[in-house]
């Protein structure tokens, strides 16, 4: 099925006459688990769900997610706010029978969820936080959080705690942008506490080639979610909504000090960046559990029938005696992690940090991406006839076609242009060479 068709379907849907309260967390809805169990929002799930439901039929997750909802400091009064903002982000929809979704938004709900319905009401959360708190910007990483959170809350919760963390400075303030400044300087921020208190690391990972743009997104603008199995996801929420950014800090950390000896067996790019990632190629859920929470196998055996639980090895002296050893160098890295991030918070040091890192290190960068992106229109849109981003900026480049282009125009083969055989760069990327070819 073409885009064209999926858009089509998608605004032809209306959310209020679908079903009473459309707002409802999707796993209320008795059908949503089949219909989103092998969403792309699930591909990290781990069989977690499965045990929820069984257990309690997700009675637990909906209380814990209540208990994320409070811990930012929203109030029923943010919650009947939100609510009003995406009633009339959906009214004003429905009113209009031209209007769609933008192009980007729609896309990563497709990425998200299988049921259009659900899809619908996520682009609807998306379109009213980038039209309200995000100032017309938008982050690709904000769809997949939105979706999760949605599994077990209202959407106009998830409306309120978004927007408490894009504008309380102890969370994640701007950082969902198209152009995340904030995610950068975030990641640079930790290269500076790994210099500073993990100097033998820091090396490491600087000979390789790492820097902070290969992987801080994943975790200042999406939170984990890429990356987490749900198991060890929800432990860092718990600690992420009422802690703040400082919780993806200790997350990162504790990640690359658990994860440094193998880094040290295979020091190239590729291969730390799989490791940090804890890509599933080579790094299983349970071994992610075990190196984020020192979860045993035994929460979820790799093994589980999703009808039922298996029966656990029996404990014997040795296994006691190993779970002790694992339980206490896992301690260890912790407390090492939270002195060094307490000293790090002292007089607002890491705030500090970031702003000069900002002011010093990308301020170049910034102004050269401003001035590559000062044209609203990218120029596919006048070149070719169905380009769908007339209104976006270009911020790709085509050194052989000289021309600033959208995403979609950029990666692909039209009249004139193609991505396989034309040298296509990010415009912050461009040098005043580059343009003066």
């Amino acid at each position: 099925m073409s885009v064209e068709e999926l858009t089509a379907g998608l605004s032809a849907l209306s959310i209020a006459e679908s079903k009473p309260n459309a707002f409802e967390p999707f796993l209320k809805d008795p059908a949503a688990f089949g219909e989103e169990e092998d969403a792309p929002i699930m591909l990290r799930a781990h069989r977690f769900l499965h045990a929820e439901k069984k257990k309690d039929n997700f009675e637990s997750m909906y209380k814990r997610a209540l208990e994320w909802c409070t811990s930012i400091g929203v109030t029923d009064a943010d919650v009947a706010e939100a609510r009003s903002l995406l009633e009339k982000q959906v009214k004003d929809f429905e009113s209009d029978p031209d209007a769609k979704f933008e192009h980007i938004i729609y896309l990563d709900s497709v990425r998200a969820l299988n049921s259009p319905e659900r899809r619908k009401q996520l682009c609807h959360v998306l379109t009213t936080l980038r039209n309200g708190t995000l100032g017309k910007d938008y982050h690709q990483g904000l769809s997949i959080i939105c979706a999760f959170l949605m599994l077990f809350l209202e959407a106009p919760r998830v409306v309120a705690m978004i927007i408490k963390a894009n504008t309380n400075p102890k969370y994640i303030p701007d950082v969902w942008k198209a152009e995340s400044v904030m995610s950068a300087a975030s990641g640079y921020t930790l290269h500076e506490i790994l210099q500073a208190d993990f100097a033998d690391l820091h090396k490491l990972l600087t000979s390789a080639g790492v820097i902070p743009e290969l992987y801080a997104s994943k975790f200042w603008c999406a939170l984990g979610i890429h990356i987490l199995p749900f198991q060890s996801l929800v432990l860092f929420f718990d600690d992420f909504w009422k802690s703040g950014n400082i919780a993806i800090y200790r997350l990162v950390l504790k990640l690359l000090l658990r994860r440094e000896e193998t880094i040290r067996a295979h020091p190239t790019v590729d291969k730390i960046l799989e490791y940090v990632r804890l890509d599933p190629v080579s790094t299983t859920a349970d071994e992610a559990n075990k190196i984020v929470f020192n979860l045993s196998p035994e929460v979820v055996p790799e093994n589980e029938n999703p009808e039922g639980k298996t029966e656990p090895e029996p404990e014997t002296e040795e296994s006691k005696q190993k779970a002790k050893a694992e339980q206490a160098a896992y301690d260890e890295v912790i407390a090492r992690v939270d002195n060094v991030l307490s000293s790090w918070q002292e007089n607002d040091k890491l705030a500090t940090t970031r702003q000069r890192i900002i002011d010093v290190t990308l301020s170049k960068r910034i102004e050269r991406a401003n001035q590559d992106l000062s044209t609203e229109v990218p120029n596919c849109a006048s070149d070719k006839p169905d380009c769908e981003n007339r209104e976006a900026t270009g911020f790709y480049y085509c050194l052989t076609c000289k021309k600033h282009m959208c995403e979609d125009c950029a990666y692909s083969a039209w009249d004139g242009h193609n991505d396989d055989d034309h040298e296509v760069r990010v415009n912050e990327e461009l040098t005043p060479e580059d343009l003066a070819q």
